[in-house]
């Protein structure tokens, strides 16, 4: 699996090759996956009526599934639009799994499923009924602010985004920043699809707010290489605890970037700079912009900014070593109602080992599937596993899930209220 993903990797750079052929990449894996479920090993079971197989095979293959799965849709948004019905067929099958007694056929059926979908687009284009996707409007991919920071940082943030609404607007279309909400990811969508799709459908002005936090979380660290590679413009702040000698990585101190505790002078040149940027690029009415009010504003937020400080709890546990802070953020969400499918998925930036999962008391009754799972050995960030639930008269309309994971021997906890 790990071949042939560096092999698609690379295919993703290299404008030489076909969509036909990630097409045929992706068909040969699917039946080789369909391969590996025909070979699932059956357990002894006393149930009549029932298939039982060997739990390491279920997690093997259902993992490849998903992997196969997600990554397909990837490089069908790769080749058509997001409204392509074979886009829209393919993520139908995903969410509708069936998942009963017997793994083996559930599994068949599930790849056949999205096997056929792509088989067809394959022929579609070896015959040139479809093409690559293009913009449907033959100009540009309209521009869109993406601030790249670290949730300890959204005060700064917060503060940054006020003031780039007073130039731009408050246009969700626009900007994009996974800590405020109104600019962050919709429940339901998968996450690193969904920054991916920021990507494909708009030319990103990336921001950067860089402190001594950006540069310990890995997906900070992701953004910025993506950013990089996808050859987008790019401008930095540093937070007051920032110096430029820290800057590092591909997107270091050599580019644009504004310290907000530097010289007053400095700072307003260099904000005013990115408020000429903003305007031609968003190609606002310069006329009817308000610049006194934006002097306000400016000169505030370097006021307000400047005195922001980190956590000190924070920095005591960057000292100690030791010390344990919980990384991993485990959440259960309602992604699906036709079927019901909820997911459990880890949103931060750490491992959740041996996660285990709870429903409330009233919910004994009702059909789960899924469960058998849990207790999980681990399950690393932005990773997700789902439950299929089957409502029947009696069930709760809203109740509760209940998260258990550890981090370096210390156990954590989160509860979520899921609403069907």
């Amino acid at each position: 699996m790990n071949n042939s993903m560096e092999k698609l990797s690379r295919a993703y750079k290299n404008d030489d090759m076909e969509s036909i052929d990630l097409l045929k990449l992706q068909i040969e894996k699917g039946n080789k996956i369909l391969e590996d479920v025909s070979k699932m090993r059956e357990r002894p079971t006393n149930v009549i009526n029932m298939v039982a197989y060997v739990s390491e095979d279920v997690q093997n293959n259902r993992k490849a599934i998903n992997t196969w799965q997600y990554l397909t849709q990837d490089v069908l948004l790769t080749i058509y639009s997001e409204a392509d019905y074979h886009v829209n067929l393919f993520k139908d099958t995903i969410t509708a799994k069936n998942i009963g007694y017997n793994y083996q056929r559930e599994f068949t059926t599930e790849i056949n499923n999205g096997l056929s979908v792509l088989e067809s687009a394959y022929e579609s284009l070896k015959l040139g009924l479809t093409s690559r996707k293009t913009d449907n409007s033959g100009s540009a991919k309209p521009p869109k602010i993406f601030i790249s920071h670290k949730t300890e940082d959204k005060p700064f943030v917060n503060e940054l985004v006020k003031l780039i609404e007073f130039v731009i607007g408050s246009d969700p279309n626009k900007i994009f920043c996974s800590s405020i909400g109104g600019y962050d990811i919709k429940p339901g969508k998968e996450i690193l699809n969904e920054l991916k799709r920021q990507f494909n459908d708009y030319e990103i002005l990336f921001l950067v707010v860089h402190s001594p936090r950006y540069y310990k979380s890995p997906v900070c660290l992701n953004e910025m290489g993506a950013s990089w590679v996808l050859g987008t413009k790019f401008i930095s702040f540093l937070t007051p605890d920032c110096e430029y000698p820290m800057l590092k990585g591909v997107i270091d101190g050599k580019y644009m970037s504004i310290k907000v505790n530097d010289a007053q002078d400095t700072v307003s040149s260099k904000l005013n700079s990115f408020k000429d940027y903003l305007l031609d690029v968003f190609s606002c009415d310069k006329e009817k912009f308000n610049q006194t009010r934006w002097e306000t504003l400016r000169n505030d937020f370097v006021a307000i900014t400047s005195l922001l400080k980190c956590d000190t709890r924070q920095n005591e546990e960057d000292k100690n070593e030791t010390s344990v802070k919980k990384k991993a953020d485990i959440q259960a969400e309602l992604i699906s109602k036709n079927p019901y499918v909820i997911s459990v998925i880890n949103r931060g930036e750490g491992v959740a080992k041996n996660l285990n999962i709870m429903l409330d008391k009233e919910c004994e009754g009702m059909l789960v599937s899924g469960l058998d799972h849990f207790p999980m050995e681990y399950l690393k960030p932005q990773h997700h596993i789902n439950l299929n639930i089957y409502p029947c008269i009696g069930d709760p309309e809203k109740f509760k899930i209940y998260s258990t994971w550890y981090e370096k021997d210390v156990k954590y906890e989160s509860e979520d209220i899921i609403t069907i």
